[in-house]
């Protein structure tokens, strides 16, 4: 099932262990070129506002309409645009090669919920 996660993971745990030593926050560019931060990935929305994951590791993506929707673990989007989650702290999420979306720990929909505004 997650066969190439599984191979990957102790890998990316290391990377992770590496990334959290020298990582803290991502930003992002506002649409007036102010620097926005936030705990999780960044990402700006339809309007150039940023909005960033609420955990340390969580994924946030702009969805078809513009929206932002963010996870407690990275997100990729499916083959109809909708937003998926690892539902596991900085989790890995991805397409296999059916494009079927799989993620460590399983897979919960994104939701702004788990968004903040970067500052």
């Amino acid at each position: 099932m997650l066969l190439f996660v599984r191979h990957l993971t102790p890998l990316l745990s290391l990377y992770w262990a590496l990334l959290s030593l020298s990582a803290t926050a991502d930003c992002r560019l506002d649409r007036q070129e102010q620097k926005r931060c936030g705990p999780g990935q960044c990402t700006r929305n339809s309007d150039g506002q940023v909005y960033c994951a609420y955990h340390f590791g969580g994924g946030a993506l702009r969805d078809l309409n513009g929206n932002i929707a963010c996870g407690v673990g990275f997100c990729v989007r499916d083959y109809l645009g909708k937003i998926w989650c690892s539902k596991h702290k900085g989790g890995l999420a991805g397409r296999n090669s059916k494009q079927k979306v799989e993620c460590q720990g399983g897979c919960a929909r994104g939701t702004a919920k788990l968004c903040v505004p970067g500052h």
